[in-house]
């Protein structure tokens, strides 16, 4: 989710942005290989790069961001964000889902929610 749903741009070779997006995208390795399409940093890209379709970015109202992205012939909608605003869109909240959230908050932790589904043929029609 978080390769796919961030607001970074690249300049120069570089991603710029929000710190922690360019932190999570390094940290996972992957890199940005044009404004909407994402790829592993090294090896083998075929079939693994996703091309970032929509972005819906963040919206301080809404707590949250979504990016509708194509992995190969699937698209996905992917989303994070605050977990209150994350919870109301999830078709099932995992066990735990609260009692997590709530205990790294409590230690002041920043936490983020995150979510994905595959859209079904022609729903992410654009």
């Amino acid at each position: 989710v978080l390769v796919g749903c961030h607001s970074l741009a690249p300049r120069a070779g570089e991603a710029v942005g929000d710190p922690l997006e360019r932190a999570v995208l390094r940290d996972a390795g992957w890199a940005l290989r044009g404004r909407d399409v994402v790829a592993p940093a090294e090896g083998d890209v075929d079939g693994r790069a996703l091309l970032i379709r929509k972005r819906y970015d963040f919206s301080s109202q809404l707590r949250r961001m979504s990016a509708v992205v194509r992995e190969g012939k699937q698209e996905h909608v992917l989303t994070k964000g605050a977990p209150e605003a994350v919870r109301a869109l999830l078709a099932a909240v995992p066990p735990g889902y609260d009692d997590a959230c709530a205990r790294h908050m409590a230690r002041g932790r920043r936490v983020l929610a995150l979510a994905s589904r595959p859209l079904a043929a022609g729903e992410g029609a654009l």
